[in-house]
């Protein structure tokens, strides 16, 4: 909302006021002895980002991008809805290319390994790899 309409929110005190009322449960009862105490946090809206992740974020959440891709088998489906799933699984996922289709090949029925095999030379990118799985 910030992002998309700049000028409505154009001091940190108004993007952390926009932040508070989207909140409710537990962030909203972090929030609430800011707003009685007048904290610091309430006119930095950098700050006030900063701890609120420091307390809500989830520490462990690139462990749990990284293991949906491992858990990803073809199965069933075509070739071309596992690459589908397996890129979107694997987006913001910090792997380099080699890493990307070890993975990819991992998740592949057999069969599509097997005829994997019969192509002279290894796939230089991803793409290639998923283009030559398809």
């Amino acid at each position: 909302m910030i992002q998309i309409q700049p000028s409505r929110y154009p001091t940190d005190v108004s993007r952390v006021g926009l932040v508070g009322t989207l909140l409710s449960g537990t962030t909203l009862a972090w929030f609430a002895p800011l707003l009685e105490k007048q904290s610091s946090l309430l006119n930095n809206f950098e700050e006030f980002i900063t701890e609120f992740k420091a307390c809500f974020e989830d520490t462990d959440s690139i462990r749990k991008e990284i293991n949906k891709p491992r858990r990803l088998c073809q199965g069933d489906h075509p070739t071309s809805a596992y690459a589908t799933d397996f890129c979107l699984l694997t987006t913001d996922i910090p792997w380099d290319d080699q890493t990307l289709m070890e993975q990819f090949r991992y998740g592949l029925r057999s069969d599509v390994k097997e005829l994997l095999l019969t192509f002279p030379e290894e796939p230089k990118s991803l793409t290639e790899a998923i283009s030559r799985a398809v």
